[in-house]
């Protein structure tokens, strides 16, 4: 594993100590990716806000920074596209910033249209983008493209996810037959589907426990046709 994707504002705050608690020192070759913007005010996540002026933002990341025990972050995501003080562009502007100064290393942005994708591109560099894509949600099909077509890294979440109960039934019925073809899970399917569907693709699963986590991995080395992806791909609509 070489890339952990992590927000500031999961526990909050806990999560980017935990992983500063179980891998510092770090590999050289570890990329650590997390999020500011978000603002949760009790433990729920409904309770929750999103700021993107410069002081704020500055301080998100200096505060991240010292959770994660770094002197800059990789890749800093933008974890909302609308903010409660100050437009869109002006918090990629400051990001912009951030990234001249050194405190930043790449750009993400979270949660946003193709048509604020186009518009962050016009002001400064993107590196990655994360949006929910899975085999049955597709809302940022549209910024799924923008991104395979300018080589922008789509970072899906809830990748693996696969609807249940009588929702599920459709996925089910195409998405099963081919992991008992591979002797694997449906969910690992889900996540080798978002592999070969996008050349920029890396999902972002999570875990709780070591065992899920090399069935996640493991993902990555099951080979599908063409006719297996193309039969998951037309499960749901590509909503633009």
């Amino acid at each position: 594993v070489t890339f952990l994707d992590t927000a500031d504002v999961y526990g909050p705050h806990s999560n980017e100590e935990l992983i500063r608690e179980a891998l510092y020192p770090y590999p050289d070759n570890l990329v650590i990716a997390t999020k500011g913007g978000n603002l949760r005010g009790g433990p729920e996540y409904s309770d929750m806000t999103s700021l993107g002026n410069k002081w704020y933002l500055r301080q998100a990341a200096y505060m991240s920074m010292r959770r994660l025990g770094l002197d800059h972050i990789d890749l800093y995501y933008l974890h909302q596209s609308t903010f409660t003080d100050v437009p869109f562009e002006q918090a990629i502007d400051t990001l912009a910033g951030m990234k001249a100064d050194g405190l930043i290393r790449h750009i993400g942005l979270s949660n946003l249209s193709a048509e604020q994708l186009r518009t962050a591109m016009s002001i400064t560099d993107i590196a990655a983008v994360t949006v929910h894509y899975n085999v049955a949600v597709r809302l940022g099909a549209a910024v799924r493209t923008v991104a395979e077509e300018t080589g922008i890294v789509f970072s899906p979440w809830h990748p693996a996810a696969i609807p249940s109960g009588p929702d599920g039934q459709p996925f089910h019925a195409v998405i099963d037959p081919i992991a008992a073809k591979h002797d694997v899970t449906p969910q690992q399917i889900a996540l080798a589907w978002q592999l070969h569907h996008t050349a920029t693709s890396l999902p972002v699963p999570g875990t709780t426990s070591v065992a899920h986590l090399h069935e996640n991995l493991d993902a990555a080395s099951i080979s599908l046709t063409q006719d297996e992806v193309d039969a998951i791909t037309a499960l749901a609509p590509e909503d633009d």
